[in-house]
């Protein structure tokens, strides 16, 4: 193929710059589309700089790399001492045997000062792929790390998908480690952050049955902090829904706490009938201990109304009141037969006198 067009090989165009090779369009008012077009059976281009760029180029597109898929492993070059990449395919690829982004050594680096710095686009694959050997991203380490003094680190933004997918096998269950789909670490400020007008600020989903173990939708864990926190001024600050709404365990220490200076503290609210059946707005079970505990400093340990009745107190299956155990002055109990006793002296034996 002959082309009207000449190119001359030329030591620099630029004074300031010492290139070894380098293309110029010299046919008066011609306006090529591509200065220099290389096609290789695994490589088109590779370009090595000691101190800079190994591969520079201006225009429009600077650069414009394309690929066929590649199924076979192949080297980055006889003479490197690198491990053999195996890659489907790729446009562009870049290494660098710098261990920090940071410092702006990368395998592709974008820099703009009003654009954006890196674009990728696809219509069926990946627009920007990043790939790291390193599991920990505390060390700045990963696929894809975005910095910025002022701005968004990494930002994604998508109209039917989700913005930005995290993916791994690992497993271990434990985020703490690093190891999740998704982590955020922060020394003082927030490590992941959602917010939404209409939807969701963060989502969490998934398929175990219980969080007994760790695994749940959502995890918080903190060693001398608050688990997971939710601060709402005029919605609940955490809302559950589910086989139990919220639930909250604790080897020795509360499990669930509630805490208001002019409202309540825990509020519970259900539409089943009756608390027969444990089903009630606030149930408290216990096999060793008290199932719900009441106490004020200054107002009353507990007030109750209903319209049915205030207070139910559910008779026992024996008759008259126990005889033996260690009770304690101030009980009420209920027999069989609905009569009304209270403890008046501490056992064992108690003492009790029948109200009615």
């Amino acid at each position: 193929m002959t082309t009207d067009i000449q190119f001359t090989a030329l030591g620099s165009l630029d004074p300031r710059q010492d290139v070894a090779f380098q293309t110029q369009d010299t046919q008066e008012g011609a306006n090529t589309s591509v200065g220099v077009s290389v096609h290789g059976r695994l490589w088109g281009v590779i370009g090595h700089g000691d101190d800079q760029a190994g591969v520079k180029g201006g225009g429009q597109v600077g650069v414009l790399g394309f690929a066929q898929s590649f199924t076979e492993p192949f080297p980055l070059s006889s003479a490197s001492n690198l491990e053999t990449i195996v890659l489907a395919s790729a446009g562009v690829y870049g290494v660098c045997s710098d261990l920090g982004p940071n410092l702006g050594p990368a395998g592709t680096a974008g820099t703009s000062s009003e654009f954006t710095g890196v674009a990728g686009s696809s219509h069926f694959g990946t627009g920007v792929y990043g790939q790291s050997g390193d599991n920990a991203p505390l060390s700045g380490d990963a696929g894809v790390v975005g910095t910025s003094d002022s701005k968004t680190g990494v930002a994604g933004i998508s109209n039917n998908a989700p913005g930005v997918f995290g993916q791994s096998g690992a497993t271990d269950k434990v985020a703490m480690t690093g190891t999740a789909a998704v982590v955020g670490w922060a020394d003082a400020v927030t490590g992941i952050a959602g917010a939404s007008n209409s939807a969701p600020g963060v989502f969490g989903q998934s398929g175990a049955p219980g969080p007994d173990h760790g695994i749940a939708a959502v995890v918080g864990t903190s060693d001398r902090n608050t688990g997971v926190a939710g601060v709402s001024n005029q919605a609940p600050g955490v809302f559950g829904l589910g086989r139990a709404g919220v639930v909250g365990t604790s080897g020795d220490q509360t499990g669930i706490f509630g805490a208001s200076d002019t409202g309540r503290g825990v509020l519970g609210q259900s539409g089943a009938a009756g608390p027969d059946l444990g089903i009630a707005a606030v149930g408290g079970t216990s096999a060793n201990a008290t199932g719900v505990s009441g106490s004020s400093g200054s107002s009353y340990g507990g007030l109750f109304s209903g319209g049915q009745a205030p207070l139910r107190l559910v008779p026992a299956s024996t008759q008259g009141p126990p005889t033996g155990g260690a009770h304690q002055v101030g009980e009420f109990f209920v027999d069989r037969d609905g009569n009304l006793f209270f403890c008046k002296a501490s056992g064992p034996p108690p003492t009790w006198f029948r109200i009615a």
